[in-house]
């Protein structure tokens, strides 16, 4: 019989309930990272008579650098996670934190990045309607909604797109009742 992890979850509403960041992809970062630097290393040193693959193992070395430098700070404890409370949910990506009210997002679906190169990438993306402006349209023109989650916590992306949507409908029932004047007992 599957686990249920979504229910599990959701059962300690209203939390806090903290789901980290899947270790396994960022180690699969930093590692993959680091072969493409030893491979931008090798042709700075060995191929000295062909500039554009110094050129390209120096860009190469700049830019799976920094992806290895991202995935080794985030294999440390506290640097990625989601919080999910009553009031909203937290991301922390990098040690920064983003907080989201409950009431401020909304539409959370599986939703796909086209990429330059012809692929693609999934996310669970959602609207928030605190963000405004350039990044927030470009982002509903590329993906259909203003913003998306840096990871799936452990979770697939339909079942964290269905955990936020639970726990979300939870948490707006529990503060439309909250908000119900309460009329003494005679």
């Amino acid at each position: 019989m599957a686990v249920d992890k979504v229910n599990d979850i959701l059962a300690r509403f209203p939390g806090p309930v903290t789901l980290r960041v899947s270790l396994l992809k960022m180690l699969a970062l930093f590692l993959g990272s680091l072969g493409f630097v030893l491979i931008g290393v090798l042709l700075i040193v060995f191929v000295k008579d062909d500039p554009e693959a110094r050129i390209a193992g120096l860009a190469s070395v700049v830019f799976f650098g920094a992806c290895a430098v991202i995935g080794a700070v985030m294999l440390l404890p506290g640097a990625g996670s989601l919080t999910l409370e009553a009031k909203g949910f937290e991301v922390r990506s990098l040690f920064r934190r983003n907080h989201v009210a409950w009431p401020q997002a909304s539409r959370f679906a599986v939703v796909t990045l086209q990429l330059p190169n012809g692929g693609s990438n999934r996310m669970v993306g959602y609207d928030d309607d605190k963000l405004k402006g350039l990044g927030a349209d470009f982002s509903r023109d590329k993906i259909g909604r203003s913003a998306a989650l840096p990871d799936s916590y452990g979770l697939s992306l339909e079942e964290l797109t269905r955990l936020l949507t639970e726990w979300r409908e939870r948490a707006l029932a529990q503060r439309a009742q909250s908000s119900v004047p309460r009329v003494p007992r005679p």
